[in-house]
């Protein structure tokens, strides 16, 4: 204690100090210290709450970014199925066309044959009609006029000239 007084320290003074700041001490860690931690544990908490939940939508956005993606690329082979479905009927469609208006044609062909092939026995028959009465009548009038034999060749003549 000696040594407190030559340093000009009361040490009656000193050990009142220490006990107001060891009361100080209890004072601020019960009212301001362990609320202060707890508060800051419970933030940290909440951090680290916060923190998980942000990992967590992270990881559902990725899932439904990878779902999306999964979707998007099933409508595009669907899309490019349906496209290659419409494109081999449109084909088959056409070759079902062109078949019809090939055997339509062919018909068309045939029905103008047959009526070339009637037109031509109708001209036929008219022109031997035509030709047997010519020839019944050039043989009349020969018969009628047989003189000569060169009367005979200009009526033949006639005739044919006719005929022609």
């Amino acid at each position: 204690m000696e040594l407190f007084q030559k340093l000009g320290i009361d040490w009656r003074l000193l050990l009142a100090q220490a006990i107001n700041f060891l009361v100080l001490l209890l004072i601020l860690s019960k009212f301001l210290f362990k609320p202060v931690i707890k508060m800051l544990d419970e933030r940290s908490s909440k951090v680290k709450d916060s923190l998980k939940q942000a990992e967590d939508i992270k990881r559902q956005v990725e899932l439904i970014n990878k779902e999306n993606e999964k979707k998007i690329l099933a409508s595009k082979t669907q899309a490019e199925t349906i496209i290659r479905n419409a494109q081999a009927e449109a084909e088959k469609e056409r070759q079902q066309i062109i078949a019809k208006s090939r055997a339509e044609s062919s018909q068309i062909i045939v029905a103008a044959k047959k009526q070339l092939a009637q037109e031509k026995q109708q001209i036929i028959t008219e022109a031997k009609t035509e030709i047997g009465s010519l020839v019944v009548s050039a043989t009349e009038k020969i018969l009628q006029e047989k003189l000569d034999p060169q009367k005979d060749w200009t009526l033949i003549e006639q005739v044919i000239k006719k005929v022609i």
